[in-house]
């Protein structure tokens, strides 16, 4: 598995195998869309960002892969997530790989809470839960062992992996966003004071303890244009958020 090795290679080597393995890559898009009597949507698993790994021309949607740090994932996560909705032209974006649940014995259900609302209040159309012991097909008599670099994910059976919290409170999450028109949801962080965890926060903010930051981060979004509208908050922890006083239906310029 040459990709293991890369870091050990020169820079040059390493800038000329992006470019011929991305050039391969998008040879394949190409043909998927081709054959492809469906229409699916493409996109690609990437080390960051799928957009940063191919064309535009070759994507329907931008998927992200973030970090599997436990809380410590979660700057780069939300920075990824901002970073990629704002990005031209305009293109859907979906967290395609964080933090499976009890990766590296960490990562448990908070987390998986924490990293799915961070995810859709900062814009995200796409979340995808994973859960250790599943996507390396461990079994009770079998399990994976070490990957390649040398480090071993974690033993736990598919058996168990299949059945740890955090996948049925993502359901819970799934089917309440499913009770409004989700698609429409926009986030709005200026609407919510304090609002650390944008751009500027920093690793030193979360660690695998928690919080480390006396002041709480928060998220924001809503559904428009109606009116009647829906806000989302989310706070990891407990505390006290100041939202403004305006109307969720309301422009922050109206009265």
């Amino acid at each position: 598995m040459p990709f293991y090795d890369l870091h050990s290679r020169p820079r040059e080597w390493q800038e000329e195998y992006a470019r011929k393995t991305c050039a391969m890559w998008e040879e394949v898009a190409q043909y998927v869309r081709a054959v492809d009597p469906y229409d699916h949507p493409i996109t690609a698993h990437p080390s960051v960002s799928a957009r940063d790994s191919l064309s535009d021309g070759v994507l329907d949607f931008d998927m992200l892969q973030t970090g599997h740090g436990d809380r410590a994932s979660l700057p780069n996560t939300v920075q990824q997530v901002v970073r990629s909705y704002s990005r031209q032209p305009v293109m859907p974006v979906v967290e395609g790989e964080v933090c499976y649940e009890g990766i590296g014995e960490a990562s448990r259900q908070e987390v998986q809470r924490m990293m799915f609302w961070a995810c859709w209040l900062n814009g995200a159309k796409g979340f995808t839960y994973g859960a250790n012991g599943i996507w390396q097909v461990n079994t009770r008599e079998k399990p994976y062992g070490a990957s390649p670099h040398g480090m071993a994910w974690g033993d736990t059976p598919w058996e168990e992996a299949y059945c740890l919290p955090g996948s049925a409170q993502l359901g819970m999450a799934k089917r309440l966003l499913e009770r409004y028109e989700w698609r429409r949801i926009e986030p709005h962080p200026e609407w919510v004071e304090p609002q650390q965890i944008q751009m500027s926060c920093s690793r030193q903010t979360y660690n695998r303890r928690g919080i480390t930051d006396p002041e709480p981060f928060s998220h924001l979004a809503r559904n428009q244009p109606h009116r009647n509208a829906v806000g989302y908050a989310c706070l990891p922890e407990a505390s006290e958020i100041a939202a403004n006083s305006y109307l969720l239906g309301q422009q922050p310029d109206q009265e």
